[in-house]
């Protein structure tokens, strides 16, 4: 009981964080639900030389817990309030595709923390402290990779780059998919 009262006064601190940054619409990674130019609600940042930014994440949510373990949800998640494409980037298929492997890669990055957490030897002692280290260890990963895909690519400007990431990811998503359910479970 003391360890399940540590882990919620762990988590709760990391969802209101996440919660409060949220004002608009959020989208939850699916292989069925590509962006569109019109998830950027934001205002495009004035001379920024990046034609798009996708503000993307990924949030977890207890949904149950008992003295043998617990039930998660891990998402990727894209908030429509806080990305932006400049208006000439509306109509570039291209520039919309270098965007949604940004959704894709934290998508990646959810299923790898997914993976861990189901092989990880978590128990009552030590779920509270490992659970947000492991999701945080996850998100920065995330990030570090977006940044490597951006210099690459430069942010989609290099054609040959971008379809070499396209084919790189949608390669990393299929071998993660045994982890693209959601939620999963933590037994003790």
């Amino acid at each position: 009981m003391k360890n399940s009262l540590l882990l919620v006064l762990i988590i709760i601190p990391i969802l209101l964080t996440a919660q409060a940054k949220i004002k608009g619409e959020r989208i939850t990674w699916s292989k069925e639900r590509m962006l569109t130019s019109e998830d950027f609600k934001a205002k495009a940042q004035k001379g920024h030389k990046a034609a798009a930014q996708a503000d993307v994440s990924i949030e977890s949510e207890i949904i149950n817990q008992t003295e043998n373990g617990v039930k998660l949800k891990i998402i990727a998640l894209f908030n429509t309030a806080y990305s932006w494409m400049k208006p000439e980037g509306k109509e570039n298929e291209h520039l919309l595709k270098h965007e949604q492997g940004h959704f894709d890669i934290f998508e990646i990055f959810t299923r790898r923390c997914r993976k861990e957490l189901k092989e990880a030897k978590l128990n009552n002692k030590n779920v509270a402290k490992k659970l947000p280290e492991i999701i945080q260890k996850y998100i920065q990963q995330a990030y570090k990779y977006q940044d490597k895909y951006d210099e690459q690519t430069q942010h989609s400007l290099k054609v040959e780059k971008q379809e070499e990431w396209n084919k790189k990811i949608a390669a990393e998503l299929e071998e993660l998919e045994a982890y693209s359910n959601p939620v999963i479970e933590i037994t003790y």
